[in-house]
C-alpha cells in the first residue's frame, strides 16, 4: 500500500512541476528564426514511416483509404510513406 502512495504522490507531484511550467510560458508567438535556417522553411511534406504489418494497421488503412491525404490537403501539404522492414 505504501508502494501505491508513493507512485500517487510521485504521479501528483510530476503533474504540478508540469502544470506550472506551462503556467510559466508565454503565450505570445517567438520571433522567427533568420531566413535561411530550416526553421523558417516552410514544411510542404509529410513523411509518414511504419512498418508493414498488423502493428502498424492504421498506418495502412490510412493511406489505402485516402484519410491522411484527404486531412493533410486543406493545408496545403502532401503525404509521402515510407515502409520500413524490420
Amino acid at each position: 500500500m505504501a508502494s501505491l502512495r508513493r507512485r500517487l504522490v510521485g504521479v501528483a507531484a510530476a503533474v504540478a512541476v508540469m502544470g506550472s511550467l506551462a503556467a510559466c510560458s508565454s503565450d505570445e508567438p517567438q520571433e522567427a528564426a533568420a531566413s535561411g535556417s530550416p526553421a523558417s522553411q516552410e514544411i510542404k511534406t509529410v513523411r509518414l514511416g511504419f512498418f508493414p504489418n498488423l502493428t502498424h494497421a492504421p498506418a495502412l488503412i490510412g493511406l489505402q483509404e485516402g484519410y491522411f491525404k484527404d486531412a493533410v490537403k486543406p493545408l496545403g501539404l502532401t503525404v509521402t510513406p515510407t515502409a520500413f522492414n524490420a
